[in-house]
């Protein structure tokens, strides 16, 4: 989007005042642009690709500003719910000063500051349950096995659907023992979770915890998931994860402290995150896959064995956590070694 355009419209069409200062920001697929009015206000405007999208985060933010308590960001009341500019819509939230902190620096203070931001979602929450709600983990098995188990790849390079066929096979591996894991039903209880809990949508200012953002996402899910998904995503999936891998144990039991929630609870939202993520993956691996997204791929499922020792051990739950280390020394090697093994 041309910003000299998006503030015309916005000057004339939406605030009919002046802006003093734009800037695009954000590292996401649709702009977002700071705003600053000549009134002082400071808004963040954020662009939609379809009407379904911007409706959705319109009711979440509304259900979200009905909790006080919560930190995110508060809607900027328009005419309508929403704009139209070009073939985007758009929605406006008061600006939230802070910045992301970087996965280097996410010590046991900022792990303590983001626990007891999300702990305030224990308390009644006003929020309309009528809306999206996470998928299981059989459907997301069902999804996975029906889409892309038996998949082929659409590249051309033989050698992209050699790697293909063998990110096929360490997903099959990897969905058979989740399955043979949750073999019997379990009922999890579900709760409103971010569903995008990432340290890109946290911000911090002076080393104190600010607001979540992007909470277009949130919906009725399974709590373990997003405790599993920031820890993962935002500390682990780095190539230094090995020496941040002390996080974990901080903010499981910083998360244990505040929660205590049962191992089952842990653990499925735990494959819940890891089977989205890997459905997410195998869509994306149709089109092209390289011998590094191979081993990113092979990483990736690692992780979730690094993190499960740590959750079985905090909940004292593994009967004989010497074999257990030694398992996941075992498993560790080749992958240490070629990033090559099967899960």
């Amino acid at each position: 989007m041309d910003i000299i355009e998006v503030k015309n419209f916005l000057e004339q069409k939406i605030f009919l005042q002046l802006i003093t200062d734009i800037k695009k920001f954000g590292k996401g697929q649709l702009s977002a642009f700071y705003v600053q009015l000549a009134d002082g206000t400071q808004l963040s405007v954020k662009f939609y690709d379809n009407v379904q999208n911007v409706l959705y985060a319109y009711h979440v933010a509304h259900g979200l500003e009905q909790n006080p308590e919560l930190r995110v960001p508060r809607l900027y009341k328009l005419k309508d719910k929403y704009f139209k500019y070009k073939q985007y819509f758009g929605l406006c939230f008061y600006y939230i000063e802070g910045k992301e902190i970087s996965a280097v620096k996410l010590n046991k203070h900022y792990l303590t500051e983001v626990a007891d931001a999300y702990a305030v979602s224990k308390k009644q929450i006003v929020f309309d349950t009528s809306l999206r709600k996470d998928k299981s983990l059989e459907e997301y098995i069902a999804l996975i096995k029906q889409n892309y188990l038996t998949a082929t790849s659409l590249s051309k390079s033989l050698l992209q659907r050699v790697f293909f066929r063998i990110a096929l096979h360490f997903a099959r591996r990897f969905v058979e023992k989740i399955e043979r894991e949750h073999s019997q039903k379990q009922q999890i209880p579900q709760k409103l979770i971010h569903c995008d809990i990432t340290k890109s949508n946290m911000l911090f200012k002076d080393g104190h915890f600010q607001s979540f953002i992007d909470t277009d996402a949130a919906c009725y899910g399974y709590i373990g998931r997003d405790f599993a998904e920031f820890i993962i995503s935002s500390v682990l999936h780095y190539p230094l994860f090995k020496s941040k891998r002390n996080s974990i144990r901080e903010w499981y039991k910083l998360i244990d402290e505040r929660y205590n929630l049962t191992t089952e609870e842990y653990l499925y939202g735990l494959d819940i995150y890891f089977l989205s993520r890997l459905e997410a993956r195998l869509r994306q691996y149709q089109n092209k896959i390289t011998f590094c997204k191979l081993c990113n791929f092979a990483e990736f499922l690692h992780l979730r064995m690094v993190t499960l020792k740590e959750i079985l051990n905090m909940k004292k739950t593994y009967h004989n956590p010497l074999l257990l280390e030694a398992c996941i020394s075992l498993f560790s090697l080749p992958q240490d070694i070629l990033f090559f093994w099967v899960y």
